[in-house]
């Protein structure tokens, strides 16, 4: 009877132990997931073939759960030649009671390896969900020009210039009248 007791004991003791470790790994699951369910991306990976695709494109986009919200950006490149490239950027933001969506349309031209100027227009819509209809602001018209610096592969730091041609009346909430921005940007 001792032995089995003993037997018993083991296999018990065995199981207490296993079902412990699987109770520590779903607690750490469960921090983990409380603690980064606060933050989502999404992105679209880019592939290497042999020849350059005359266009190409990027994009991300993240939802912060704790504010709402919606963050998306994208990019559409068309390659004319070696150092002359044509492209539309889109930048959405969805904040609680506003959205603000601007489409850049640039001409890119690169005049070393790493360094380029960019030059064209860009449009900004607003819409204002606070009241019982949305309001749409007047678009907002842009003139865009700058240069960037291809770092590495993988980043690349851009300086922008943009000067708004709207009446300063109709300005939304989220446009400037003139703004020099200074942006990084990782390819991951």
């Amino acid at each position: 009877m001792n032995n089995n007791r003993l037997l018993v004991s083991k296999w018990a003791t065995r199981d207490v132990l296993v079902v412990s470790a699987h109770h520590r790994l779903n607690v750490l699951s469960i921090l983990f997931s409380v603690f980064f369910i606060n933050f989502s991306m999404y992105s679209q990976e880019e592939t290497e073939t042999n020849e350059e695709p005359k266009v190409t494109t990027s994009g991300a986009s993240y939802v912060d759960k704790l504010n709402p919200g919606q963050h998306s950006v994208f990019t559409i490149n068309y390659k004319v030649n070696s150092n002359l490239f044509f492209e539309v950027r889109g930048d959405l933001q969805v904040y609680g009671l506003m959205e603000v969506f601007k489409v850049p349309f640039l001409a890119k031209r690169y005049v070393s390896d790493r360094f380029y100027i960019l030059s064209g227009g860009e449009i900004e819509f607003t819409r204002n969900f606070s009241g019982r209809d949305a309001q749409q602001f007047a678009p907002q018209l842009k003139l865009l020009n700058g240069f960037g610096y291809d770092v590495n592969s993988n980043f690349t730091i851009e300086a922008l210039h943009d000067l708004n041609f709207s009446e300063n009346s109709s300005l939304s909430p989220f446009a400037n009248p003139n703004m020099f921005s200074v942006k990084g940007k990782f390819k991951f």
